[in-house]
Order: structure tokens, then sequence, then C-alpha cells
């Protein structure tokens, strides 16, 4: 199973995408490095996870913003 997120950037930066699950563990780094401002997306692929709640979270230039994801298997 794979997902596709999406998300824009109004001001280029450092930017790092990343999934944790619920207890706050790194699972995968989709991202990682200096973005232009524009629109980007990310494939994650969550064949190697249990199904359960994970969370996204997209960091820039120190901000971030947090989004939950579910997997079903």
């Amino acid at each position: 199973r794979t997902t596709e997120i999406s998300y824009q950037l109004a001001k280029g930066g450092k930017t790092e995408l990343e999934i944790y699950n619920v207890s706050g563990q790194l699972i995968a780094t989709l991202e990682s490095g200096n973005k232009n401002a524009g629109s980007y997306s990310a494939t994650w692929d969550a064949n190697d996870v249990a199904a359960g709640v994970y969370f996204y979270i997209l960091k820039v230039n120190g901000e971030q913003l947090q989004k939950k994801a579910i997997v079903i298997k």
C-alpha cells in the first residue's frame, strides 16, 4: 500500500517530511533538504508497517505541521 502526501511551501527553506508511529518513533523520512517555494508530493510505501495510526510531520525552517494517517490492511 502506498499513499501520496501533497504539500505546498509558501517560502523555501530546509524541509523535512517524516512519518512517526503513535509511540513517537520515526518510521520513515520521505523528504529532507532545501526546497524552493512551490507544490510538492512524496509517496509513502506503507507495506512494511502494521495497520494503525501514524503521523506525518512536515518541518520547514523550524516550523512544523502534523497530520494523521491511518493504515488499513
